[in-house]
């Protein structure tokens, strides 16, 4: 028994977390940020130093038309803490108050999208002359931008024919952008709905260019970018948010590319950890949280281990998550955005309504994408490509799910690993905390680690 490393013991992890002795276990280690600047001096800082742009007091003057499109609804960006120095900067520049319009960004047609920066607003509200909520039906609001990747078009007028055009954003791991934030508000919370099917569909994500954490060579990346572009937009406020408490480790404001391509650079050593190893035969998915413990927060794990450019599963690995396949989640999850009212909703449907992954996958290739739909797209093309996927949960009362195993304990769900992967695998734990993008090692892995084989240490 010397030979076998240690199981990996509760003061670590989970209680219920313990894999059998045969295992060799890594643990992802997941980095932690700095919080000890103040979020409203890392705001003001912001604007007084833009990056790759004057300061908002030479953009503007008496008589500019500003539209300031607010991003918390959309991608959770603290607007409490942007909106009113922005406001406070342009009245300082003599902009008037009806000459200041806040549009928020929104994807989903919900009038709840309205109070959830209601606070932020109300500090402003004496200041500026209305606030609007962009509906994607109402296309009579919208304007045309011309052809962009075969589809028209249409941002919210208030947008387009503003004379300096702001926004706010948060910056984090997205699945279609690679990270949030830069003109992402604009491209996808003011345009309607038209544009959103064409840009939310699974061309998309059947391009290997477009994975989470992947801003080069990213076609949809290129995409949104071109459309805040030709949306006018020139000024972003974006923050960095902490993977775990989502208070902004960072704020930088400037010119929109370059305000992004600031902030990732700084993003990449918070949110993409590196395993010890190269490949792994089993990625075990944890969750402190029991009340996250769902498969609609597990996707994203899902994703990552299977689909990244240098992905930590090999060819057809095990993937253990603790989670459970439930319809009854809420509908928020705050540690990733502010309001998506419908995500966990469209997931399940989309799972519930097919019978297997390949099904799913050719469902969904047949029309744009519904909000939450692309995680479920992303787990039926993680099985598709060979991916055994087995779900821990408690509660299940038995019977086979959309084409995974399920089991009741870790130590279930281990046993249905081995019968895969054999009683020696190895098997990296990742905390599913705050959406972390787990990268290889640069090292191949060693042959002789691997019960199967060559097969099985490929890494193509």
């Amino acid at each position: 028994m010397d030979d076998f490393p240690a199981p990996v013991r509760p003061d670590r992890l989970a209680p219920d977390v313990v894999l059998p002795l045969t295992w060799r276990i890594d643990r992802l280690e997941l980095a932690s940020a700095d919080l000890s600047a103040n979020p409203r001096d890392l705001v003001g800082q912001a604007l007084d130093r833009p990056l790759a742009s004057l300061p908002l007091s030479e953009l503007v003057g008496l008589g500019s038309r500003v539209t300031i499109v607010a991003g918390g609804a959309f991608s959770g960006s603290p607007d409490v803490l942007m909106i009113p120095p922005i406001v406070e900067h342009l009245r300082r520049a003599d902009v008037r108050a009806d000459d200041i319009s806040i549009l928020i960004a929104n994807e989903s047609g919900s009038p709840a999208a309205a109070r959830v920066s209601a606070e932020a607003f109300g500090l402003v509200e004496s200041a500026i002359g209305r606030i609007e909520v962009n509906d994607p039906g109402d296309h009579a609001s919208h304007t045309s931008l011309g052809s962009v990747e075969g589809s028209i078009v249409r941002a919210h007028h208030l947008a387009v024919e503003s004379d300096l055009l702001i926004a706010t954003g948060a910056v984090a791991p997205d699945e279609y952008t690679g990270y949030s934030g830069g003109s992402d508000v604009i491209a996808l919370g003011c345009v309607d709905d038209e544009a959103l099917r064409a840009l939310r569909s699974a061309r998309f994500l059947d391009d290997d260019g477009v994975r989470a954490g992947k801003i080069r060579d990213n076609p949809f990346q290129r995409t949104v970018r071109e459309i805040g572009r030709r949306a006018g937009l020139l000024f972003v406020v974006n923050a960095l948010l902490d993977p775990e408490s989502r208070a902004p480790v960072a704020v930088v404001a400037g010119a929109p590319v370059a305000v992004h391509d600031a902030l990732v650079a700084l993003a990449a050593p918070l949110y993409e950890s590196e395993a010890p190893g190269a490949r792994y035969d089993v990625v075990v998915l944890t969750e402190d949280d029991e009340q996250h413990r769902t498969l609609f927060n597990a996707s994203t794990g899902i994703s990552v281990s299977t689909l990244a450019p240098r992905p930590v599963l090999r060819a057809q690995g095990v993937l253990i998550a603790q989670a459970k396949f439930s319809d009854t989640v809420a509908a928020v999850d705050g540690r990733i955005t502010m309001l998506r009212p419908s995500s966990s909703q469209g997931f399940y449907r989309a799972l519930e309504g097919a019978v297997s992954a390949d099904v799913l996958l050719r469902q969904l290739r047949s029309r744009g994408l519904a909000a939450g739909e692309e995680r479920a797209y992303r787990v039926a093309q993680a099985m598709s490509a060979g991916a055994h996927l087995v779900l821990c949960d408690p509660h299940w009362k038995g019977g086979q799910g959309f084409g995974f195993s399920t089991a009741r304990t870790i130590a279930e769900a281990a046993e249905i690993a081995e019968s895969y992967v054999g009683r020696r695998p190895r098997a990296l734990i990742i905390p599913q905390r705050g959406g972390r993008l787990p990268v290889p090692t640069e090292r191949p892995m060693d042959p002789s680690d691997n019960p199967f084989g060559d097969w099985a240490a490929d890494d193509a």
